[in-house]
């Protein structure tokens, strides 16, 4: 087996790369690192993209592969179909709704709530508990989801007269 070794390739803006926060529990401030390169694979050269877990010091954990450019949509279709799989596994409406963590289904709850609490007119006050609602209806954890939900059925009593 050859080294293989990979380069970063650069535009005017620097290396052509994404930095995305990480959703999962890693120690200390992890993040992906999504570039485009170029791969030295014995004599020939091609192009790749990587996704690598990396902090502020460099890039963490092992070797990670590498994907051609020519496989990156097999790659892609892969990860659809694995998607619509889990969608319908749990039953989700929205596909993207399958892989979001259990803390964001909580942060956006308690966001809706919060903006609700400041909205001006009703309308406002409606669509933000409803939102809220919705975000409700994720959580698989019963205690918070009923604990959100006994907050945001309050406040719709609190506010029967249609102004906040």
């Amino acid at each position: 087996m050859s080294k293989r070794v990979y380069m970063p390739l650069k535009d005017s803006q620097g290396q052509i790369s994404e930095i995305k926060n990480s959703t999962h529990t890693h120690k200390g401030n992890i993040k992906y690192r999504i570039s485009f390169g170029e791969e030295k694979r014995g004599s020939k050269t091609i192009e790749v993209f990587k996704i690598q877990l990396c902090d502020e010091k460099g890039i963490k954990g092992r070797k990670v592969p590498s994907y051609p450019i020519e496989d990156i949509c097999e790659v892609i279709e892969g990860l659809q179909k694995i998607v619509e799989r889990v969608v319908k596994l749990k039953g989700i409406e929205n596909p993207l709704d399958a892989l979001k963590p259990e803390r964001y289904w909580e942060a956006d709850a308690r966001f809706f709530i919060d903006l609700a609490k400041k909205a001006q007119y009703f309308t406002t006050f409606n669509q933000d508990l409803c939102e809220a609602e919705e975000a409700c209806r994720h959580l698989k954890n019963s205690y918070k989801r009923n604990m959100f939900m006994a907050e945001i059925q309050k406040m719709r009593k609190g506010n029967k007269d249609g102004a906040n």
